[in-house]
């Protein structure tokens, strides 16, 4: 094939390709973080920083450092996820105390939760626990040494 050949099969490739529905948009190649997928990996990202600091909470300059991002954009984060969480679909929500974001139940868990807490639970000991305590008894005073 002469090169001119190639030149016009390129044109009509290129022809084929102005359909502005298959072209990215300006505003995607220059700015990446909009990506959809982007956006749901770095909230799921936060979600799970927020689960991992417990009662600590996370504040977002850790949150910025951890996920190497801005601050401004952490907290768009945390706005966005605070309004997930408000919807009835879920029994926990977000809160800010001062600096940090924690993890909270809503108030409609309150009662399963209190009902929770207040199941009593039989603490069993094991065979060689038993055994242990039956020497501690019968041989007191006792050291470890010669348990």
């Amino acid at each position: 094939m002469s090169e001119n050949e190639l030149l016009d099969d390129a044109m009509i490739l290129d022809e084929d390709y102005d359909d502005e529905e298959t072209l990215p948009s300006e505003a995607e190649e220059e700015n990446p973080e909009e990506d959809p997928a982007v956006r749901t990996e770095r909230l799921a990202a936060l979600e799970a920083l927020l689960f991992l600091t417990g009662d600590d909470g996370l504040t977002v300059g850790q949150a910025a450092e951890a996920m190497e991002l801005e601050a401004e954009e952490v907290t768009g984060l945390f706005d966005e996820l605070i309004r997930n969480y408000l919807e009835d679909t879920h029994g926990i929500e977000i809160a800010r105390f001062g600096e940090k974001y924690r993890f909270l139940s809503k108030a409609s868990v309150h009662e399963y939760a209190k009902r929770l807490f207040q199941i009593s639970k039989i603490s069993t000991l094991s065979g060689a626990a038993l055994e242990t305590l039956a020497i501690i008894a019968y041989r007191q005073p006792v050291t470890r040494v010669e348990i």
